[in-house]
């Protein structure tokens, strides 16, 4: 029995949807993008960054199609927040923009894909150590008789 494969997720949110946004009307929800303090700093970026770390497991095991879906899972999250979060890019003019969902699954992918190797080599680390712990051999050592 084959496994199907699963349809690719669905846009429901464009770019540019909503008009311009003013900084006063960010809530704590939405998600910053940019360079700098404000985009960094944001509460809505902080709590995105906090979803990505809770996400990375179930990503360093997934194939690529997975990941896809797992990115697409945690936009869906930030935007049924109370109050539902956005993604949002600044303007030239100060203001900001929903960068629609298809930005928002790839700025999730990057998110994913800068954290996942630190954490994968954290974790083989950890790993290592334990096992050097309990007098078993590192991975790769040939056993000496």
């Amino acid at each position: 029995m084959s496994k199907q494969k699963r349809p690719p997720p669905q846009e429901s949110v464009i770019a540019g949807h909503g008009g311009l946004i003013p900084y006063s009307e960010i809530t704590d929800n939405d998600v910053l993008s940019g360079r700098g303090k404000r985009s960094y700093e944001s509460k809505g970026s902080i709590k995105f960054r906090d979803e990505v770390a809770k996400l990375l497991p179930n990503y360093l095991t997934s194939k690529d199609e997975d990941k896809r879906h797992l990115a697409a899972e945690l936009v869906a999250k930030i935007r049924s927040a109370d109050p539902p979060g956005r993604f949002l890019k600044p303007t030239s003019d100060g203001m900001y923009k929903e960068i629609g969902d298809k930005s928002a699954w790839e700025k999730a992918m990057m998110a994913l894909r800068r954290i996942g190797p630190a954490v994968r080599k954290e974790l083989e680390g950890t790993e290592q150590s334990s096992l050097l712990n309990d007098g078993s051999r590192k991975r790769g050592q040939a056993d000496i008789a």
